[in-house]
């Protein structure tokens, strides 16, 4: 027996019991009335079963079934106390009436029961569609802000190399070209961050859109490198990328992961003081609660900054958190980055966590799905 035929068999003897409940229900009416005196009539009582019946919904036919019980009883218990009238016209037209009676009560509580189905439907839809709108109105709050914080850094980098060239005289045509570049760069990444945006919006609206593919991730950090080298020089930072082989791939979206590790690199950038190395590292490793058995590819950001205190790691991924550390050149902070990149890491089914001891810098990491070769 499947469990569709189960649960039809369980309904139909629930119902079974209801009806033979009421059943017993009306004896039990029907003796009190006959063991009342005469000029008392309890005939209004029978409206009790009958309302079960119709609003329990057992069906129009068991009421007006239960209806016609209710009537016969009643005139039988009142020919056994002799209240009857004993003619026959009389007999059946006051019988007529009182059945009457009782099925218009019968079909009224069904109407009324199957309007307060459909209401309840009803509501149930509106308040569906109200959770709905509710949840897109605030994926779209999360995606507006998500991706005015990765504006910010592309921006930032044009903003600072447009002054660098506006307030400088005989720059290198060399220069120029290198400066140019980066502004192009810049401009892609914006564009690209844009057009995320709008896939976000037109796509599905509980989560992310990703286009997930096989892609160099050595390519990707290599790219992200080259953008952040000219704030990385303005400060004197040294950008140490490592991996071990070429063309090591992820499965995964490039543009969310360019995100987070954008994220990541803008943060060691900003909270690493001058003059200090930032080591950007590749590697294989087996990340049990992730891949099981199966090798993922980590990207590790290590940094010489302030590191963070056991307290704050435990809320540093959280939304809007400001920690104790200061950005070393001024630079501006929202409290969203680390929040925004484990937002996209999990939506990629990867995994990112952070190894720091307060004063000795800090270390990310990023585990990603390995692609097959």
């Amino acid at each position: 027996m499947n469990i569709t035929k189960y649960l039809s068999w369980f309904f139909r003897f629930n119902q079974i019991i209801r009806s033979i409940m009421i059943f017993l229900l009306i004896l039990v009416l029907a003796y009190i009335d006959y063991v009342t005196p005469k000029e008392m009539s309890i005939r209004l009582f029978y409206l009790v079963p009958l309302f079960l019946t119709a609003w329990e919904g057992t069906g129009l036919s068991p009421s007006l079934f239960f209806s016609f019980l209710c009537t016969s009883l009643y005139f039988y218990t009142e020919y056994l106390a002799g209240n009857i009238y004993h003619h026959g016209i009389y007999l059946i037209w006051e019988f007529i009436i009182s059945w009457s009676f009782f099925i218009v009560f019968v079909v009224i509580v069904n109407a009324i029961r199957k309007s307060n189905l459909v209401i309840d439907m009803k509501n149930q839809e509106l308040n569906k569609t109200n959770e709905e709108l509710k949840k897109a109105n605030m994926v779209k709050d999360e995606l507006l802000k998500m991706t005015s914080h990765d504006l910010k850094n592309p921006l930032s980098n044009v903003m600072s190399i447009s002054t660098l060239i506006k307030d400088s005289k005989n720059i290198p045509a060399e220069e120029i070209e290198q400066l140019a570049g980066w502004i192009y760069e810049s401009s892609k990444r914006m564009s690209n961050i844009i057009s995320q945006y709008i896939s976000n919006n037109l796509g599905n609206n509980s989560k992310l859109y990703a286009y997930v593919k096989s892609f160099p991730i050595d390519n990707l950090l290599e790219q992200i490198v080259k953008d952040y080298e000219f704030k990385a020089i303005r400060k004197n930072i040294t950008l140490n990328l490592i991996y071990p082989l070429k063309n090591m791939k992820v499965e995964s979206d490039e543009i969310n992961i360019y995100q987070v590790i954008d994220n990541l690199l803008s943060n060691a950038i900003k909270y690493s003081p001058k003059g200090k190395v930032i080591t950007i590292k590749v590697y294989y490793d087996t990340i049990p609660d992730l891949n099981e058995n199966d090798e993922s590819v980590i990207v590790q950001i290590k940094d010489d900054g302030p590191g963070f205190k056991e307290e704050e790691k435990l809320k540093m991924f959280n939304e809007n958190t400001k920690l104790s550390a200061v950005p070393t050149d001024g630079e501006s902070s929202s409290g969203n980055g680390l929040y925004i990149a484990k937002k996209i890491i999990q939506e990629m089914n990867g995994k990112i966590w952070v190894e720091s001891h307060f004063g000795h810098g800090t270390s990310f990491f990023v585990a990603l799905r390995k692609a097959s070769q």
